[in-house]
């Protein structure tokens, strides 16, 4: 017997989440217009059985750019409190 090992899917991993300022329904999800209390992952498949197939895995960005930012905003911010 076989068993298959499917690689798990999670909106905190998926460029489509989003945050939401109300309470009641936190997350929300782009590409299904899904609004819920837990992760639209989660609600995709308690309703369907079957994993989110409108998973997009978020773009990685280089951490030496992202490092270049924060120099820049810093030098910046140095510069305006003179």
């Amino acid at each position: 017997m076989a068993i298959r090992k499917e690689k798990k899917i999670h909106c905190l991993a998926c460029k489509h989440l989003g945050i939401t300022w109300n309470p009641t329904t936190p997350y929300f999800c782009r590409a299904w217009s899904i609004r819920s209390k837990n992760y639209p992952c989660e609600e995709v498949f308690s309703a369907s059985g079957i994993a989110c197939q409108k998973f997009e895995p978020k773009p990685v960005n280089s951490s030496s750019s992202s490092q270049e930012g924060v120099r820049k905003t810093k030098k910046l911010a140095s510069r305006r409190r003179r």
